[in-house]
């Protein structure tokens, strides 16, 4: 061999005793990671986790921290949320009430699908991009006022928003298997986004600037609906919601009840406070068993006599109450 091979020959072996030297180097580093101990839990957290595991918080291991898939922390004195890091398989997480605002920890719970942040000083929801399995996220009465970073959030099953800043539901138009949705007490008022939840069980809109119910007419799976509060006065579209079981229009412009004739399994609604005066399109709501007419302008209450299910009347404030025989 020439000195120029055997040159070459060296330099080969240091350049492989250098790859694989930075391989294994970084093998360990990796493993070293993987194996950190945890720092001590604060208190509240030790003790909400031995809740979950059903055993007293001094006896809780490190081991432990990995196997936790619950936790709630309603109530507590927390804010950072730090410890996470230590919960890998978190599956439900509760932070009602906490003092918690950012939620860059929570971001990484991949395996995350049920989260409660309602009463929290939450504003930003960015963290929860990466939370592709979340099914369930309630807002209610935390500071967000844009959905927008929720756009990839597609499996989303039940929504709260109630009590928020929130005007746009748009970044929810691509969680088109959403079947519960809260928002009341926001600026929310264009339901647009809705037309394409074509399973949509529930939807609560109390106290909102909602007047118009078109983008809903196709769907058929509504079993529930409360709108009180809101500028609601056109009905047509709810014709088409035949499954529909209660109905709060409630301090509404509503007056003309015609639509009604086709919700056949409706059984509670409250059409309090309202502009309703002819109550005929109501008799054949057969299975209706509570309606509250209170401050209607309600004359006669004679449509409903055929009602075979009808056990409660409310008529508090309106004309028809003198057809009300007083209690002996």
């Amino acid at each position: 061999m020439t000195a120029h091979g055997a040159n070459l020959v060296v330099r080969a072996a240091l350049l492989a005793t250098a790859v694989f030297g930075m391989a294994v180097v970084g093998c360990a580093s990796g493993a070293g990671r993987s194996h950190e101990t945890p720092p001590p839990l604060p208190r509240v957290w030790k003790e909400a986790v031995a809740r979950e595991l059903g055993k007293p918080p001094d006896e809780v291991t490190d081991a432990d921290l990995a196997t936790v898939t619950e936790l709630s922390l309603v109530g507590d004195d927390v804010a950072d949320l730090a410890p996470l890091r230590w919960l890998p398989a978190l599956r439900v997480l509760d932070l009602r009430y906490t003092q918690v605002a950012d939620l860059g920890p929570v971001g990484d719970l991949a395996e995350l699908w049920w989260l409660n942040l309602e009463g929290t000083r939450v504003a930003d929801v960015a963290p929860l991009v990466r939370l592709r399995q979340l099914t369930k996220l309630f807002l209610t009465d935390t500071r967000v006022t844009d959905l927008a970073p929720l756009t990839a959030l597609v499996h989303l099953r039940s929504f709260s928003c109630e009590g928020t800043g929130v005007s746009d539901l748009r970044p929810l138009a691509g969680a088109t298997g959403l079947w519960f949705l809260w928002c009341d007490n926001t600026r929310v008022a264009d339901l647009a986004p809705l037309a394409g939840m074509a399973g949509l069980r529930k939807l609560s809109a109390r106290n909102t600037p909602v007047a118009d119910l078109t983008p809903l007419a196709h769907l058929r799976h509504l079993e529930e609906v409360h709108l009180a509060g809101a500028r609601v006065a056109d009905l047509r579209p709810v014709r088409g919601w035949s499954r529909l079981r209660a109905l709060n229009l409630a301090r509404t412009p509503v007056a003309d009840l015609a639509p009604f004739r086709g919700l056949e399994q409706l059984e509670w609604l409250d059409l309090s406070g309202t502009d309703v005066v002819d109550l005929t399109p109501l008799a054949s709501l057969t299975h209706l068993r509570y309606l509250d007419l209170s401050g209607t302008r309600v004359t006669t209450i004679q449509p409903l006599k055929g009602l075979p299910s009808l056990e409660t009347i409310l008529l508090h404030g309106t004309p028809a109450v003198r057809q009300v025989a007083p209690p002996s």
